[in-house]
């Protein structure tokens, strides 16, 4: 165990308390200002896509913390520059430790909506070995993982793609993310065939899970 505690929150974002810190992930258009977003330690951002990036979303998660630090890619440190948050550009394969938590970038296009619409720079991160983020992307973890973000609705697939993911990565416990696009009857029937389709001894966490111990 790693004594972290992983809350699924809207959509794609995700909380983690773990070492002390709480690391945020993703707070974009479907996230609301509560308090889930105070006293925040770090602020990752995978894309600039608005369902991940919103800026009164960050100027609020800043305003309820005391020494916020965002990790990111270029392209997000460019659009919230004026922020003037203190950020570091983490990207490719590049790592930094943050009061003793190793934090690594795996950078992988965003899935195809259509043709080169939407592709903009995605850039996944590793919480240590407990956690993985990558963004809008079915990027095969390149080491060993407790817990998976897992994208299970989006413009850009189909369910198997989601599917073929959660069971060609089964050593891991895959959490269901990206889901505030679709209403709840819809979010229940994708569940079901996703239970369904994953092979035995597959651990999965769907959007109404509760807080997982890691």
């Amino acid at each position: 165990m790693n004594n972290t505690i992983l809350t699924k929150l809207e959509h794609s974002s995700i909380l983690l308390n773990h070492k002390g810190k709480n690391i945020l992930f993703d707070p974009g258009n479907f996230s609301k200002q509560n308090n889930n977003l105070h006293n925040i330690d770090i602020l990752l951002i995978t894309h600039s896509h608005g369902d991940h990036l919103n800026l009164e979303n960050i100027k609020y998660v800043h305003e309820h913390t005391n020494n916020l630090q965002i990790i990111t890619n270029s392209e997000v440190a460019g659009q919230i520059k004026d922020l003037k948050i203190k950020t570091h550009i983490i990207e490719n394969t590049n790592s930094i430790n943050v009061d003793g938590i190793e934090i690594t970038a795996h950078d992988n296009k965003h899935e195809e909506i259509y043709h080169d619409f939407g592709l903009v720079q995605n850039t996944g991160y590793y919480i240590d070995n407990v956690f993985f983020h990558p963004g809008d992307a079915f990027t095969k973890p390149n080491k060993a993982i407790s817990a998976i973000a897992t994208v299970i609705v989006a413009p850009f697939m189909r369910i198997k793609m989601a599917i073929d993911y959660i069971n060609e990565n089964p050593n891991t416990i895959h959490i269901g993310v990206h889901n505030g696009v679709a209403n709840p009857d819809f979010l229940g029937w994708i569940k079901n065939i996703i239970q369904k389709n994953l092979k035995d001894g597959i651990q999965y966490m769907h959007s109404d899970s509760d807080p997982i111990q890691l």
